[in-house]
């Protein structure tokens, strides 16, 4: 089974002061309010956020400041304006929606035994077979939603096998990104994505074409 690096680390002591009780409370709520296994949600994003480079405060040298100002690409007060934002964690706070919307665009273990009609153990050994595409986040074995398609039989993608082998190398982001691209040397009716390709009933060998020339490159 082959399946991406956990995101669990040692966490380094906290650099800044913790939110109060009643922004925890509200974020908790707030991760109740959506749904799903609230629970795996938190634990995820604390995952996640520990392993992120703190904030240094004044991290931005004064050269480099003045090189900003000097080149015209910020005015003094733009600068000031963007330093506070950054300062507030909108760099943190991006990758966190980010990854969290990667999150949501996969399925659990247990979401794909009732939707496949599968044991564990036979979705086990789909991945180990190269079958199935899984990954593990935060400990938890996940499913990307790409691989998967209500149309086809057995609700899976035409020619996964063949696509999870020609994208072996590759990590889960950047499969989940390419597999909802559209794609230059995918043309039926205008682009299109790995995924809409593969579900009309096309020829998996352009898709082998594109990865490999990519590899290439």
């Amino acid at each position: 089974m082959s399946l991406s690096t956990d995101l669990r680390s040692d966490p380094e002591p906290p650099s800044g002061q913790p939110p109060s009780e009643a922004t925890l409370q509200r974020l908790g709520q707030a991760i109740a309010h959506v749904g799903g296994d609230s629970e795996y949600l938190a634990d995820a994003l604390a995952d996640f956020l520990f392993v992120q480079r703190p904030f240094v405060p004044n991290a931005l040298a004064q050269h480099d400041a003045n090189y900003l100002v000097e080149s015209g690409a910020f005015t003094p007060d733009e600068l000031a304006d963007a330093m506070r934002i950054v300062e507030r964690g909108s760099l943190q706070l991006g990758a966190a929606l980010n990854f969290l919307s990667n999150l949501h665009a996969t399925r659990s273990l247990g979401d794909i035994m009732g939707f496949l009609n599968l044991a564990s153990e036979a979705v086990t050994q789909a991945v180990q077979g190269g079958r199935l595409y899984a990954v593990v986040i935060s400990g938890q074995v996940r499913f990307p939603d790409w691989q998967f398609s209500l149309e086809s039989p057995g609700r899976l993608l035409p020619h996964l096998p063949e696509v999870i082998e020609a994208l072996a190398g590759w990590d889960a982001r950047s499969i989940s990104g390419f597999m909802a691209t559209p794609q230059s040397g995918l043309v039926a009716e205008g682009r299109q994505t790995p995924v809409e390709w593969l579900r009309r009933g096309l020829d998996v060998t352009a898709i082998r074409k594109i990865v490999e020339e990519r590899e290439w490159r």
